[in-house]
């Protein structure tokens, strides 16, 4: 399904607004070195964002991929770093 082009806003209170209007859909799309842009799933942001201060969210491509979806090797190895960062949450409490 071919999707009309537009640009997103750069600035999260700007998206959010355009959220709150109506849906923004993305196409997530990926590639290998050498082959063509293929979609693989479809991203739709309704509506304003929420927190996620009583139970936060982490998304952890490297433990949980796609399936048939695995980041390269060298890729995995430049990100393993931050995706494990991004895994702990800070205390409430400082």
């Amino acid at each position: 399904m071919a999707r009309r082009s537009w640009a997103s806003p750069a600035r999260l209170g700007a998206l959010a607004r355009v959220a709150a209007a109506r849906p923004l859909v993305f196409d997530l799309v990926v590639a290998s070195p050498a082959g063509p842009w293929e979609r693989f799933g479809v991203l739709e942001l309704t509506g304003p964002a929420r927190t996620d201060a009583d139970e936060p969210v982490r998304f952890d491509p490297l433990g949980h991929p796609i399936p048939g979806l695995s980041p390269a090797g060298w890729i995995r190895r430049v990100r393993e770093g931050a995706y494990a960062a991004a895994q702990r949450v800070p205390d409430a409490d400082p």
